[in-house]
């Protein structure tokens, strides 16, 4: 029985690491920035916001936003300013 556990343990441990590998994969993937316009899709776009420092819209709309106190911060690919960070009582875009 402990075989088992032994065997099912390591299979479990070969999927995370190979999971892991294919999420480096991916995020080398990405764009040098969010400002890679040309990347996105434009046909039928509204707006497109990519948090890159300011809350402009970078479309051909022009449809800014205003913050109001927000503070940015680094995303989850750590590139800096690529997120917003919201205080939860009054800040909003």
């Amino acid at each position: 029985m402990n075989t088992i556990y032994y065997k099912l343990t390591l299979m479990i441990l070969a999927l995370l690491l190979y999971s892991c590998e294919k999420e480096e994969e991916q995020v080398s993937k990405l764009p040098k920035t969010y400002m890679d316009y040309e990347n996105f899709v434009q046909e039928g776009l509204v707006a497109y916001y990519p948090f890159n420092g300011n809350t402009n819209d970078l479309s051909k709309n022009k449809l800014h936003g205003k913050d109001n106190n927000i503070t940015f911060t680094s995303d989850r690919f750590n590139i800096e300013g690529g997120a917003c960070y919201f205080n939860g009582e009054n800040s909003y875009v």
